[in-house]
């Protein structure tokens, strides 16, 4: 099969054409290989006087080069055993955990939910007004027959929280809880596996370069 020594190609099969080698980072001697050592050198790996290695493809894929510190000539990059698992019909995923998830929003349905608000029950409540330090408190004052003010807002730090239960959101949490803080919507990742794909769909070949052929004119 005549090509240019040095070219890479994709093959079909479970075996390698006379004249060509698999793409597996293996060493090979510049003495018995001198056309290609002379086209690519020790980019590759090797000594670069009596060994050079040959690139490395095996669970990798070719990327076009750009001329940045990202994707230099020659180089590679990424982890092609870890952290990624393939499981079932060769699905590629990696799981991942609270710390590494990025900071992002979702959005709320309209229907009935659970939001916890700060309080203090440690004594008696001392604003009658909320303030943007305030939270939730005990009431202090009232004698049955005069409808006098109540204290129901505290200045101390919340001890414990309290559940404003049937609220019903219209597709979004806004506004804040009684300490100035945002309402906090909760995920729990758990219950989505915690699992993110990690893979683009693939089919395995083999990447082959090509040992003995036509030796390529420079331009």
């Amino acid at each position: 099969m005549e090509a240019y020594v040095g070219t890479i190609m994709l093959w079909p099969c479970n075996w390698v054409p006379d004249g060509w080698l698999a793409c597996s980072g293996q060493t090979l001697t510049v003495n018995g290989n001198q056309a290609l050592f002379s086209l690519i050198g020790a980019i590759y790996g090797g000594d670069g006087t009596s060994t050079f290695k040959l690139p490395n493809l095996n669970g990798r894929v070719a990327v076009g080069v750009d001329n940045t510190t990202q994707f230099q000539f020659g180089k590679s990059g990424g982890n092609a055993n870890n952290p990624v698992s393939f499981s079932g019909m060769g699905v590629g995923s990696v799981t991942l955990n609270a710390s590494q998830m990025p900071q992002h929003s979702h959005a709320v349905p309209s229907l009935p939910m659970m939001v916890n608000l700060p309080a203090y029950a440690g004594g008696d409540a001392d604003q009658s007004a909320p303030q943007t330090t305030s939270v939730f408190g005990v009431g202090n004052y009232t004698d049955g027959v005069v409808n006098y003010p109540v204290n129901v807002y505290s200045s101390n730090t919340p001890d414990t929280t309290i559940s404003a239960k049937g609220t019903t959101s219209s597709g979004g949490v806004t506004g804040s809880a009684g300490n100035g803080q945002p309402v906090v919507m909760p995920v729990d990742l758990s219950k989505a596996g915690g699992v993110s794909t990690a893979v683009q769909p693939w089919a395995a070949l083999t990447y082959i370069i090509c040992l003995v052929g036509y030796y390529p004119p420079r331009p």
